[in-house]
């Protein structure tokens, strides 16, 4: 049997990922709307991809041009 703890979530709440980056839920909110940071919307809830967080804090993404 697997329980919560034996598997990696595969989505994050967005005031976890605000959390994760140190940031406001409403910046997070503001750049899933410019479409900077992927979302899955399920009903009134949106969830963000956790592999996108952890390409995203590796360095893996391109930076936004200034």
């Amino acid at each position: 049997m697997t329980t919560k703890d034996d598997t990696k979530r595969q989505t994050l709440t967005v005031d976890e990922v605000a959390e994760t980056l140190g940031v406001n839920r409403n910046t997070v909110y503001a750049a899933i709307e410019k479409g900077q940071i992927p979302s899955i919307p399920v009903g009134r809830l949106v969830l963000i991809p956790a592999a996108w967080l952890e390409r995203a804090l590796s360095g893996e993404l391109p930076s936004a041009a200034a």
